[in-house]
């Protein structure tokens, strides 16, 4: 979502999460002649993410998407900073980290969602101390969603797995990306 700010602070946050696990769960769900559905498949949808979640995708009665005026004021725009508080779809203080679980939820349940599972990469100190509000809000709420995505989302357990780095290095994501493949490789073969 670009920035482009009009009085409406929704339009600058820009880490879409549940977006993005939303746009990985549909295309799940997409039959066509060139992505014909694989039932004897194992999905699966691997997240990088550099931050919490702060911006969602326009829902019904929000066209530029969630983020209630006050959580406009403060940093982080469009979040309250609590994970142990989830608000549904619809209540006023919903925000993009509900949005995310949400989509998490869509994303793993094997009975109302896609049924696939979640390996979460947490990149960099914003997913462990984005403490911006100066300790008025739970400065690892990044990585509690991505631990939530991968471990914990859709009442399943079949669940995937997550790991956090600091480096961006190509040897470091490699052995992240190496441990990913292992643990899809044996789902497949037992």
């Amino acid at each position: 979502m670009p920035y482009e700010y009009n009085g409406d602070i929704t339009t600058c946050p820009s880490s879409n999460i549940g977006g993005a696990l939303y746009t990985a769960g549909n295309t799940f769900a997409q039959n066509t002649a060139l992505n014909p559905l694989r039932e004897d498949s194992l999905w699966a949808v691997v997240l990088l993410a550099g931050g919490p979640a702060n911006v969602t995708l326009p829902i019904t009665g929000h066209p530029l998407g969630v983020c209630h005026q006050d959580y406009w004021g403060s940093k982080p725009f469009c979040r309250d900073d609590d994970s142990s508080t989830r608000h549904a779809s619809g209540d006023a203080y919903f925000d993009a980290d509900d949005y995310a679980r949400d989509a998490a939820d869509f994303v793993t349940d094997p009975n109302n969602g896609q049924g696939a599972i979640i390996f979460a990469i947490g990149m960099g100190d914003k997913i462990r101390n984005d403490d911006i509000r100066n300790a008025g809000g739970e400065a690892d709420i990044g990585e509690k969603l991505l631990t939530y995505a991968a471990t914990g989302a859709g009442g399943t357990s079949d669940v995937g797995l997550y790991r956090h780095t600091v480096a961006s290095s190509q040897t470091v994501l490699r052995e992240i990306f190496l441990e990913i493949a292992d643990n899809i490789a044996t789902r497949l073969t037992h």
